[in-house]
């Protein structure tokens, strides 16, 4: 029995010294991430509720971000 065990990780590790261990590189084109100014998570840009403000995109991952930091946003108008 331990024969067989020492054979199969002889075998495995043969197999990776030929194969490679390293990871294959992918073609896939990664997307830009960005960053919800609300709860900080990034998140891919096409996946993004936009909102212009004062000529900048701000990018929210929900509805839920979106409306804290719109609500916010009325708040500043209000005290200035």
């Amino acid at each position: 029995m331990p024969g067989i065990i020492v054979t199969l990780i002889l075998i495995y590790i043969l197999w990776r010294l030929i194969v490679g261990s390293s990871p294959k590189v992918s073609d896939e084109v990664h997307e830009e991430l960005v960053q919800d100014p609300v709860c900080g998570l990034y998140f891919p840009k096409s996946e993004a509720l936009l909102v212009k403000r004062g000529g900048q995109e701000v990018h929210f991952c929900s509805d839920k971000c979106k409306n804290l930091f719109l609500i916010e946003e009325k708040k500043k108008d209000k005290i200035f």
